[in-house]
């Protein structure tokens, strides 16, 4: 089963060890498409309107070819009843978790509801990781089932006026994503969907030059965090050497 992790917790990766990070808002499926990769139940996936998944989580699965993938779960975002900060700090230790890089971060929408606060996560993951994030994103839509009632493909379902942060997303993304049904009981598409999503791995890979993505999002958050500080010091300082003058 998945355990909470220290740095420790994962193996050093070698050239066969891919490592992906899913994110998204609470309650768009994050943990159903790690179960659905993995192939078994190893993340807690349930409907619930705080989220279940409190801190990173990671498992991982052996390929047919030998090759290991490393899936970490994190905490949904915007959640209701936890601080913003507390949620960030746990995102950003997926990086120290996944000590040699991680090769593609999964942004997790669902078709059944894609508006109501999805517009705010890119902004978010990019003041978190930096906007070269994109550059290792791939969408994730969940809801399959929902298409496949109303006989409609993802790419039907795009062309039919998507809100302005899709089509952002998408061309950030190259339009890079998949579509996951998680209730199916096909094995067969369960395993397409599957070796759609890691062809599309392997292309993030080989378009970043087999580079992970490793920077630290703490370190891009205090080299901010200071930068404001410095462009406010004049400001703060002012009133002081007033207050002097008048000691």
């Amino acid at each position: 089963m998945s355990t909470d992790l220290t740095y420790d917790d994962l193996e050093s990766a070698s050239n066969l060890s891919q490592t992906l990070v899913l994110v998204g808002r609470t309650g768009n499926g994050k943990s159903a498409v790690g179960n659905s990769i993995l192939g078994r139940k190893e993340f807690i996936s349930k409907p619930s309107f705080v989220g279940v998944t409190h801190t990173c989580q990671s498992a991982r699965v052996v390929q047919d070819d030998s090759q290991i993938i490393n899936v970490i779960d994190t905490p949904g975002l915007f959640q209701i009843v936890r601080p913003a900060d507390s949620i960030d700090d746990e995102i950003s230790r997926c990086i120290k978790i996944a000590k040699n890089g991680i090769h593609a971060i999964l942004l997790v929408l669902s078709v059944r509801d894609c508006l109501r606060g999805d517009a705010k996560v890119l902004s978010h993951l990019q003041t978190l990781f930096g906007s070269k994030i994109a550059n290792y994103m791939i969408i994730v839509f969940t809801g399959g089932d929902e298409l496949e009632e109303n006989e409609m493909t993802l790419e039907e379902y795009l062309t039919q006026e998507p809100p302005e942060f899709i089509k952002e997303l998408l061309e950030l993304c190259d339009n890079r994503l998949v579509l996951f049904d998680n209730k199916t009981k096909d094995q067969l598409k369960r395993v397409e969907q599957v070796q759609k999503l890691l062809a599309l791995v392997e292309l993030v890979t080989k378009q970043n030059n087999g580079k992970p993505y490793t920077e630290e999002p703490q370190k891009r958050i205090k080299e901010s965090e200071m930068k404001l500080e410095k462009q406010l010091a004049p400001e703060q300082a002012a009133p002081l050497e007033v207050s002097k003058e008048y000691a």
